[in-house]
């Protein structure tokens, strides 16, 4: 199939050719610049786009559950709708991102990293409220066979955030 990405502000082609899907195009060309870009909708579930530039892209609606934005310059990207859940967001620049609701925290634990965004926590495979998180951390850790000590620290981590959000509501409220 013909893939055609283009920048969404001069229309300049930044990618084009035949492809079997998106995904392989970024593949593909894992290197291009991708500032501009218009992947409105597009299906990125997966997809390695780490350290990518992103500046200004637009993935309104974009499934990017599970990919790699490690270290990517998403800074005034449009992501409305986009679908962020599992994806690696470590070191990735969101600042002036539209569509994203702050805080985000990226833990790296000692057996998973914890992911807090839009008010929902994901450790490992598990993804839940940060309210189910704290009411439940100890059994979704026992049932996932973590330790003691690692539910303890991830425990920890749960509710420093947890009181970290409630502090910033009641800042807000005033």
């Amino acid at each position: 199939m013909k893939i055609e990405i283009k920048n969404r502000f001069n229309d300049k082609i930044i990618i084009t050719g035949e492809y079997d899907n998106i995904k392989d195009a970024l593949l593909k060309n894992s290197g291009a610049d991708l500032s501009g870009a218009d992947l409105y909708g597009a299906d990125l579930s997966g997809a390695n786009l780490s350290g990518a530039n992103l500046y200004r892209a637009n993935l309104y609606g974009a499934d990017l559950s599970g990919a790699n934005l490690s270290g990517a310059n998403l800074y005034g990207a449009n992501l409305y709708g986009a679908d962020l859940s599992g994806a690696d967001l470590y070191g990735a620049d969101l600042s002036g991102a539209d569509g994203i609701k702050l805080p985000i925290f990226n833990i790296t634990g000692t057996l998973h990293s914890l992911l807090y965004m839009n008010g929902n926590i994901r450790i490992g495979c598990e993804n839940h409220s940060l309210t189910e998180w704290v009411e439940n951390y100890k059994t979704i850790g026992k049932e996932n066979g973590y330790s003691e000590d690692q539910i303890c620290e991830y425990g920890g981590y749960i509710t420093t955030i947890a009181t970290l959000i409630k502090s910033k509501e009641q800042v807000y409220e005033k």
